[in-house]
Protein backbone atom coordinates (compact mmCIF):
# COMPACT_ATOMS: atom_id res chain seq x y z
CA UNK A 1 0.00 0.00 0.00
CA UNK A 2 1.35 3.42 -0.95
CA UNK A 3 2.52 5.46 2.02
CA UNK A 4 0.78 8.72 2.78
CA UNK A 5 3.92 10.87 2.39
CA UNK A 6 3.08 11.85 -1.18
CA UNK A 7 3.60 15.58 -1.73
CA UNK A 8 2.79 17.19 -5.07
CA UNK A 9 4.25 20.68 -5.38
CA UNK A 10 2.11 23.18 -7.32
CA UNK A 11 4.61 26.03 -7.13
CA UNK A 12 5.61 28.89 -4.85
CA UNK A 13 3.94 32.05 -3.64
CA UNK A 14 5.72 35.04 -2.15
CA UNK A 15 4.45 36.37 1.14
CA UNK A 16 4.47 40.07 2.02
CA UNK A 17 7.75 39.48 3.80
CA UNK A 18 9.25 38.40 0.48
CA UNK A 19 9.82 34.85 1.69
CA UNK A 20 8.68 32.20 -0.81
CA UNK A 21 6.30 29.50 0.38
CA UNK A 22 5.83 26.18 -1.40
CA UNK A 23 2.25 25.13 -2.10
CA UNK A 24 1.94 21.34 -1.95
CA UNK A 25 -0.81 18.73 -1.97
CA UNK A 26 -0.56 15.53 0.04
CA UNK A 27 -2.37 12.28 -0.74
CA UNK A 28 -5.43 13.24 1.30
CA UNK A 29 -5.66 16.49 -0.68
CA UNK A 30 -5.43 14.60 -3.98
CA UNK A 31 -8.18 12.19 -2.95
CA UNK A 32 -10.49 15.17 -2.38
CA UNK A 33 -10.00 16.04 -6.07
CA UNK A 34 -8.87 19.07 -8.07
CA UNK A 35 -10.71 21.36 -10.44
CA UNK A 36 -8.67 23.44 -12.90
CA UNK A 37 -10.32 26.05 -15.10
CA UNK A 38 -8.79 28.57 -17.47
CA UNK A 39 -8.72 29.83 -21.03
CA UNK A 40 -6.48 28.34 -23.71
CA UNK A 41 -2.86 29.36 -23.20
CA UNK A 42 -3.28 30.34 -19.55
CA UNK A 43 -1.09 27.54 -18.13
CA UNK A 44 -3.36 24.54 -17.49
CA UNK A 45 -1.31 22.06 -19.52
CA UNK A 46 1.97 23.02 -17.86
CA UNK A 47 0.44 22.54 -14.42
CA UNK A 48 -1.09 19.19 -15.38
CA UNK A 49 2.24 17.93 -16.77
CA UNK A 50 4.11 18.91 -13.60
CA UNK A 51 1.51 17.31 -11.31
CA UNK A 52 1.25 14.11 -13.33
CA UNK A 53 5.03 13.65 -13.46
CA UNK A 54 5.39 14.27 -9.71
CA UNK A 55 2.61 11.81 -8.90
CA UNK A 56 4.19 9.20 -11.18
CA UNK A 57 7.69 9.68 -9.75
CA UNK A 58 6.35 9.36 -6.22
CA UNK A 59 4.85 5.95 -6.93
CA UNK A 60 1.20 6.66 -7.67
CA UNK A 61 -0.76 4.81 -10.33
CA UNK A 62 -1.32 7.73 -12.69
CA UNK A 63 -3.74 7.82 -15.62
CA UNK A 64 -4.05 10.65 -18.15
CA UNK A 65 -6.84 11.03 -20.70
CA UNK A 66 -5.90 13.53 -23.40
CA UNK A 67 -8.56 14.35 -26.03
CA UNK A 68 -6.27 16.82 -27.82
CA UNK A 69 -3.08 14.80 -28.28
CA UNK A 70 -0.35 17.34 -27.52
CA UNK A 71 -0.36 16.77 -23.75
CA UNK A 72 0.41 13.07 -24.22
CA UNK A 73 3.53 13.77 -26.30
CA UNK A 74 4.72 16.49 -23.90
CA UNK A 75 4.39 14.08 -20.98
CA UNK A 76 6.40 11.33 -22.65
CA UNK A 77 9.14 13.79 -23.63
CA UNK A 78 9.37 15.01 -20.02
CA UNK A 79 9.72 11.55 -18.45
CA UNK A 80 13.23 10.61 -17.26
CA UNK A 81 14.77 7.97 -19.58
CA UNK A 82 15.23 5.54 -16.69
CA UNK A 83 11.47 5.68 -15.98
CA UNK A 84 10.24 4.94 -19.50
CA UNK A 85 9.79 1.24 -18.75
CA UNK A 86 6.92 2.20 -16.44
CA UNK A 87 5.18 4.43 -19.01
CA UNK A 88 2.38 3.13 -21.25
CA UNK A 89 1.23 5.30 -24.16
CA UNK A 90 -1.93 4.14 -25.94
CA UNK A 91 -2.85 5.79 -29.24
CA UNK A 92 -5.60 3.96 -31.19
CA UNK A 93 -4.10 5.02 -34.53
CA UNK A 94 -0.62 3.72 -33.69
CA UNK A 95 -1.11 0.91 -31.18
CA UNK A 96 -3.57 -1.88 -31.94
CA UNK A 97 -5.61 -2.82 -28.89
CA UNK A 98 -9.14 -3.90 -28.08
CA UNK A 99 -11.31 -2.82 -25.18
CA UNK A 100 -14.82 -4.21 -25.17
CA UNK A 101 -16.87 -1.55 -23.30
CA UNK A 102 -19.52 -4.17 -22.44
CA UNK A 103 -17.07 -6.64 -20.91
CA UNK A 104 -17.72 -6.87 -17.18
CA UNK A 105 -14.72 -6.62 -14.82
CA UNK A 106 -13.91 -9.56 -12.60
CA UNK A 107 -16.43 -10.08 -9.83
CA UNK A 108 -16.67 -12.31 -6.76
CA UNK A 109 -20.39 -13.07 -6.51
CA UNK A 110 -23.71 -12.80 -8.35
CA UNK A 111 -24.78 -9.68 -6.42
CA UNK A 112 -21.65 -7.84 -7.51
CA UNK A 113 -22.20 -8.94 -11.12
CA UNK A 114 -25.79 -7.69 -11.03
CA UNK A 115 -24.61 -4.29 -9.76
CA UNK A 116 -21.95 -3.99 -12.48
CA UNK A 117 -24.40 -5.11 -15.16
CA UNK A 118 -26.92 -2.40 -14.30
CA UNK A 119 -24.18 0.21 -14.13
CA UNK A 120 -22.86 -0.84 -17.53
CA UNK A 121 -26.33 -0.76 -19.11
CA UNK A 122 -26.95 2.72 -17.68
CA UNK A 123 -23.61 4.11 -18.85
CA UNK A 124 -23.88 2.83 -22.41
CA UNK A 125 -27.46 4.09 -22.80
CA UNK A 126 -26.56 7.49 -21.33
CA UNK A 127 -23.62 7.87 -23.68
CA UNK A 128 -25.67 6.95 -26.75
CA UNK A 129 -28.40 9.36 -25.70
CA UNK A 130 -25.93 12.18 -25.31
CA UNK A 131 -24.15 11.48 -28.58
CA UNK A 132 -27.31 11.41 -30.68
CA UNK A 133 -29.27 13.97 -28.65
CA UNK A 134 -32.33 13.52 -26.44
CA UNK A 135 -34.51 14.82 -29.27
CA UNK A 136 -33.78 11.59 -31.18
CA UNK A 137 -33.84 9.28 -28.17
CA UNK A 138 -37.33 8.41 -26.98
CA UNK A 139 -38.62 5.89 -24.40
CA UNK A 140 -38.99 3.10 -26.97
CA UNK A 141 -35.39 3.47 -28.10
CA UNK A 142 -34.26 3.48 -24.50
CA UNK A 143 -36.20 0.29 -23.71
CA UNK A 144 -34.92 -1.58 -26.77
CA UNK A 145 -31.30 -0.74 -25.91
CA UNK A 146 -31.65 -1.74 -22.27
CA UNK A 147 -33.53 -4.96 -22.96
CA UNK A 148 -31.15 -6.00 -25.75
CA UNK A 149 -28.13 -5.51 -23.48
CA UNK A 150 -29.72 -7.47 -20.65
CA UNK A 151 -30.61 -10.31 -23.01
CA UNK A 152 -27.02 -10.53 -24.24
CA UNK A 153 -25.65 -10.41 -20.70
CA UNK A 154 -27.82 -13.39 -19.84
CA UNK A 155 -25.52 -15.48 -22.08
CA UNK A 156 -22.06 -14.18 -21.16
CA UNK A 157 -20.09 -11.33 -19.60
CA UNK A 158 -18.78 -9.78 -22.80
CA UNK A 159 -21.38 -9.00 -25.48
CA UNK A 160 -20.34 -6.67 -28.30
CA UNK A 161 -21.86 -3.92 -30.42
CA UNK A 162 -21.92 -6.37 -33.33
CA UNK A 163 -23.86 -8.96 -31.34
CA UNK A 164 -26.32 -6.31 -30.24
CA UNK A 165 -26.82 -5.19 -33.84
CA UNK A 166 -27.42 -8.78 -34.96
CA UNK A 167 -29.88 -9.29 -32.09
CA UNK A 168 -31.94 -6.24 -33.04
CA UNK A 169 -31.83 -7.26 -36.70
CA UNK A 170 -33.18 -10.66 -35.62
CA UNK A 171 -30.16 -12.45 -37.04
CA UNK A 172 -29.59 -14.56 -33.91
CA UNK A 173 -31.69 -17.70 -33.86
CA UNK A 174 -31.92 -18.66 -30.21
CA UNK A 175 -34.97 -19.66 -28.22
CA UNK A 176 -33.65 -17.65 -25.26
CA UNK A 177 -34.46 -14.48 -27.18
CA UNK A 178 -38.04 -15.35 -28.15
CA UNK A 179 -39.54 -13.06 -25.50
CA UNK A 180 -37.33 -10.18 -26.63
CA UNK A 181 -38.33 -10.66 -30.27
CA UNK A 182 -42.00 -10.81 -29.35
CA UNK A 183 -41.71 -7.43 -27.65
CA UNK A 184 -39.73 -6.07 -30.61
CA UNK A 185 -42.47 -7.13 -33.01
CA UNK A 186 -45.05 -5.06 -31.10
CA UNK A 187 -43.14 -1.84 -31.85
CA UNK A 188 -43.40 0.15 -35.09
CA UNK A 189 -40.68 -0.81 -37.57
CA UNK A 190 -39.28 2.71 -37.46
CA UNK A 191 -38.28 2.27 -33.81
CA UNK A 192 -36.20 -0.80 -34.61
CA UNK A 193 -34.61 0.94 -37.59
CA UNK A 194 -33.64 3.83 -35.30
CA UNK A 195 -31.72 1.44 -33.04
CA UNK A 196 -30.01 -0.20 -36.02
CA UNK A 197 -28.94 3.21 -37.39
CA UNK A 198 -27.32 4.06 -34.06
CA UNK A 199 -25.48 0.76 -33.72
CA UNK A 200 -24.16 0.37 -37.27
CA UNK A 201 -21.49 3.11 -37.04
CA UNK A 202 -19.73 1.16 -34.27
CA UNK A 203 -19.68 -1.98 -36.40
CA UNK A 204 -18.85 -0.38 -39.74
CA UNK A 205 -16.34 2.21 -38.51
CA UNK A 206 -12.94 0.53 -38.89
CA UNK A 207 -11.37 2.06 -35.76
CA UNK A 208 -14.34 1.45 -33.49
CA UNK A 209 -14.86 -2.07 -34.80
CA UNK A 210 -11.24 -3.01 -34.12
CA UNK A 211 -11.38 -1.64 -30.58
CA UNK A 212 -14.94 -2.36 -29.43
CA UNK A 213 -16.22 -5.38 -31.37
CA UNK A 214 -13.82 -7.97 -29.94
CA UNK A 215 -15.22 -10.36 -27.34
CA UNK A 216 -12.17 -10.27 -25.09
CA UNK A 217 -10.16 -7.13 -24.42
CA UNK A 218 -6.42 -7.23 -25.06
CA UNK A 219 -6.01 -4.55 -22.39
CA UNK A 220 -6.44 -5.67 -18.79
CA UNK A 221 -7.51 -2.54 -16.93
CA UNK A 222 -6.89 -4.22 -13.56
CA UNK A 223 -3.23 -4.75 -14.48
CA UNK A 224 -2.90 -1.05 -15.28
CA UNK A 225 -4.05 -0.09 -11.76
CA UNK A 226 -0.52 -0.41 -10.38
CA UNK A 227 2.27 2.18 -9.96
CA UNK A 228 3.09 3.61 -13.36
CA UNK A 229 2.05 6.22 -15.90
CA UNK A 230 -0.76 5.29 -18.33
CA UNK A 231 -1.43 7.85 -21.07
CA UNK A 232 -4.40 7.62 -23.41
CA UNK A 233 -3.87 9.84 -26.45
CA UNK A 234 -7.34 10.29 -27.94
CA UNK A 235 -6.83 13.16 -30.35
CA UNK A 236 -10.23 14.40 -31.59
CA UNK A 237 -8.56 15.93 -34.62
CA UNK A 238 -7.23 12.55 -35.73
CA UNK A 239 -9.84 10.12 -34.41
CA UNK A 240 -12.97 12.34 -34.74
CA UNK A 241 -14.93 13.66 -31.77
CA UNK A 242 -17.26 10.65 -31.75
CA UNK A 243 -14.44 8.08 -31.70
CA UNK A 244 -12.46 9.98 -29.09
CA UNK A 245 -15.53 10.45 -26.89
CA UNK A 246 -16.58 6.81 -26.98
CA UNK A 247 -13.10 5.45 -26.29
CA UNK A 248 -12.54 7.87 -23.40
CA UNK A 249 -15.97 7.17 -21.92
CA UNK A 250 -15.31 3.42 -22.06
CA UNK A 251 -11.96 3.87 -20.31
CA UNK A 252 -13.38 6.00 -17.51
CA UNK A 253 -16.24 3.56 -16.99
CA UNK A 254 -13.92 0.54 -16.91
CA UNK A 255 -11.54 2.27 -14.51
CA UNK A 256 -14.39 3.07 -12.11
CA UNK A 257 -15.93 -0.41 -12.27
CA UNK A 258 -12.53 -1.96 -11.64
CA UNK A 259 -11.87 0.40 -8.73
CA UNK A 260 -15.17 -0.25 -6.94
CA UNK A 261 -14.77 -4.02 -7.35
CA UNK A 262 -11.44 -4.05 -5.50
CA UNK A 263 -11.36 -5.32 -1.93
CA UNK A 264 -10.82 -2.66 0.70
CA UNK A 265 -7.22 -3.68 1.38
CA UNK A 266 -6.36 -3.68 -2.34
CA UNK A 267 -7.38 -0.09 -3.05
CA UNK A 268 -4.06 1.49 -3.98
CA UNK A 269 -4.68 5.15 -4.94
CA UNK A 270 -5.20 6.02 -8.61
CA UNK A 271 -4.56 9.57 -9.80
CA UNK A 272 -6.73 10.27 -12.88
CA UNK A 273 -6.11 13.48 -14.83
CA UNK A 274 -8.74 14.31 -17.49
CA UNK A 275 -7.95 17.25 -19.73
CA UNK A 276 -10.89 18.89 -21.57
CA UNK A 277 -13.18 16.87 -19.29
CA UNK A 278 -16.31 18.46 -20.80
CA UNK A 279 -16.02 15.74 -23.45
CA UNK A 280 -17.00 13.21 -20.78
CA UNK A 281 -19.20 15.36 -18.53
CA UNK A 282 -22.29 13.39 -19.60
CA UNK A 283 -21.00 10.27 -17.85
CA UNK A 284 -22.83 9.21 -14.72
CA UNK A 285 -19.60 7.45 -13.78
CA UNK A 286 -17.65 10.71 -13.73
CA UNK A 287 -20.23 12.23 -11.39
CA UNK A 288 -19.87 9.19 -9.12
CA UNK A 289 -16.11 9.58 -9.15
CA UNK A 290 -16.43 13.20 -8.04
CA UNK A 291 -18.82 12.41 -5.18
CA UNK A 292 -17.60 8.95 -4.11
CA UNK A 293 -14.14 8.48 -5.61
CA UNK A 294 -12.25 9.17 -2.38
CA UNK A 295 -13.48 6.03 -0.61
CA UNK A 296 -12.44 3.89 -3.58
CA UNK A 297 -8.99 5.44 -3.87
CA UNK A 298 -9.64 7.60 -6.95
CA UNK A 299 -8.02 11.05 -7.01
CA UNK A 300 -9.37 13.25 -9.82
CA UNK A 301 -7.89 16.20 -11.67
CA UNK A 302 -10.50 17.72 -13.99
CA UNK A 303 -9.51 20.54 -16.33
CA UNK A 304 -11.38 22.61 -18.90
CA UNK A 305 -11.85 26.17 -20.19
CA UNK A 306 -15.18 27.63 -19.02
CA UNK A 307 -18.29 26.60 -17.07
CA UNK A 308 -20.69 26.72 -20.02
CA UNK A 309 -19.01 23.58 -21.39
CA UNK A 310 -20.54 21.23 -18.82
CA UNK A 311 -24.10 20.52 -17.58
CA UNK A 312 -25.28 22.39 -14.50
CA UNK A 313 -25.59 19.26 -12.39
CA UNK A 314 -22.02 18.19 -13.14
CA UNK A 315 -20.78 21.71 -12.46
CA UNK A 316 -22.55 21.69 -9.09
CA UNK A 317 -20.98 18.33 -8.21
CA UNK A 318 -17.52 19.50 -9.23
CA UNK A 319 -17.70 22.83 -7.40
CA UNK A 320 -19.17 21.20 -4.30
CA UNK A 321 -16.85 18.20 -4.07
CA UNK A 322 -13.41 19.34 -5.23
CA UNK A 323 -11.28 20.54 -2.34
CA UNK A 324 -8.64 22.18 -4.55
CA UNK A 325 -9.68 24.72 -7.17
CA UNK A 326 -7.08 26.32 -9.43
CA UNK A 327 -8.31 29.24 -11.49
CA UNK A 328 -6.42 30.74 -14.41
CA UNK A 329 -7.74 33.41 -16.80
CA UNK A 330 -11.54 33.13 -17.02
CA UNK A 331 -14.42 35.41 -18.14
CA UNK A 332 -16.23 37.62 -15.62
CA UNK A 333 -19.32 35.38 -15.55
CA UNK A 334 -17.19 32.38 -14.55
CA UNK A 335 -15.29 34.44 -11.98
CA UNK A 336 -18.60 35.17 -10.26
CA UNK A 337 -19.61 31.48 -10.27
CA UNK A 338 -16.26 30.29 -8.91
CA UNK A 339 -16.06 33.01 -6.25
CA UNK A 340 -19.58 32.18 -5.05
CA UNK A 341 -18.60 28.53 -4.70
CA UNK A 342 -15.70 29.64 -2.51
CA UNK A 343 -17.96 31.66 -0.26
CA UNK A 344 -17.19 35.10 -1.69
CA UNK A 345 -20.68 36.36 -2.52
CA UNK A 346 -21.52 39.56 -4.36
CA UNK A 347 -22.59 42.37 -2.09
Amino acid sequence: MLCRRVRICLGEVYLRSGIPRRICLNLDDLLRHQYIIGATGSGKSTLIINEVLEAFRQGLCTWVIDPHGDLAHDLVEAVYPEDLNRVFLFDPLRVKFSLNPFELPRYSNREQRAMMLERMVGEIVNFMKRMYGEKYWGPSLNRIFQNALRELYSRDDSPTFEEMLNLVKEKIEDREFEEFYEELDTLPKGRTDAVINKLEPFVRNEILRRIFCQKVSTIDVEELLSPGLVIWRLSKGELSEMNSGLIGSALITRLWLSAVSRERGERAPVFLAVDEFQNFAHLETLGDMVTEGRKYGIALLLAHQHTQQIPRRMLADVLGNTATKIVFRIPQSDARIISNSLGYHDR
